[in-house]
């Protein structure tokens, strides 16, 4: 994936925190040449301090992929966390649960199978080590 495009999709997953990113936008070379000179110049003139920051970059930078790209590579971060199993699985088990019920209706499997008894563990009586390897069938990052 384009480096400067990930740095895009960490922002708007917020997986970056607006310092970093205003440093590395005053730091990037392939930044002026990847927007319009209109475009770079309207987001290294963003004064990254006030709260609307966010909303001005993410105006600027929405012109040069697509949400469903966004998505795709958030759902493929996701999946791939899950098939990884790092110390910490259990919150992407969970955004599974929230992106089924933001509308995301093909994660209902793990969304509703794996996502919500991780949401609610005391009901479900359930831990993560109960869901594997059960779980990695469910991902499919193909």
């Amino acid at each position: 994936m384009d480096p400067t495009k990930l740095v895009f999709f960490k922002l708007v997953a917020q997986k970056i925190e607006l310092p970093a990113f205003e440093t590395w936008v005053y730091t990037e070379s392939k930044l002026e040449e990847t927007l319009t000179s209109d475009d770079y110049l309207a987001l290294i003139s963003i004064n990254y301090t006030t709260p609307s920051a966010l909303y001005e970059a993410k105006k600027i930078l929405s012109l040069y992929f697509s949400m469903g790209q966004y998505y795709e590579w958030y759902l493929r971060n996701i999946l791939q966390k899950i098939v990884n199993r790092p110390s910490d699985v259990q919150q992407y088990i969970r955004q599974c649960y929230e992106l089924y019920c933001d509308g995301f209706d093909f994660m209902d499997n793990l969304g509703m199978g794996y996502g919500l008894s991780a949401t609610c563990p005391d009901y479900y009586n359930e831990t993560v080590d109960d869901y594997y390897p059960q779980i990695l069938g469910a991902v499919d990052l193909s």
